[in-house]
């Protein structure tokens, strides 16, 4: 069995796509007789993703474009701890880290000072309730870094918990 995959241009010259699932029909004597399949149109889902590939090619965009710190988390543990997902280059340069090094890492091993900041605890607030919520600013320290910031807090409909530095400074 295949899937095959077509755009043909329809009489109103329309260009529609078809996606064809076919299969070999066998003899009895184990030949080949011919292929039988079925035909459906598949513009619509064809031309939808094509729109959602833009659409997170422009939310990249931004992302990485932006100048605030950006990070997005994975509850693990019933929202014990988070694991870092992504991680925009504002980030990176504020928090002198490379996303590669830390993405898939726990909050707690990456920013060893998360808790004592007070941040850890509005994230598993925010986990808990789907409430958003502000982290005052503050210096932040973990002996690698040293910084003011203050923090957005808020959950994605996927349960991810995404956060933003409204302001940050980094001392050391």
């Amino acid at each position: 069995v295949r899937d095959l995959e077509a755009t043909i241009v329809a009489g109103d010259d329309r260009q529609v796509v078809l996606i064809t699932r076919a299969a070999p029909i066998a003899a009895a004597d184990g030949g080949f007789l011919g292929v039988r399949g079925i035909s459906s149109d598949a513009t619509e889902r064809y031309i939808m993703a094509r729109l959602l590939t833009q659409n997170e090619r422009r939310f990249r965009d931004h992302f990485e474009s932006i100048g605030t710190c950006v990070a997005t988390y994975v509850p693990v543990e019933d929202g014990a701890d988070f694991i870092l997902r992504d991680f925009n280059l504002a980030a990176e340069r504020t928090e002198r880290v490379e996303r590669r090094a830390i993405l898939g890492r726990r909050l707690t091993e990456v920013f060893p000072g998360v808790e004592e900041f007070g941040l850890l605890e509005v994230m598993r607030r925010v986990h808990r309730t789907g409430l958003a919520e502000s982290h005052p600013i503050g210096e932040y320290r973990d002996g690698r870094i040293e910084g003011w910031r203050e923090n957005f807090v808020f959950r994605l409909e996927t349960g991810e918990i995404s956060k933003y530095d409204r302001g940050s400074h980094t001392t050391s």
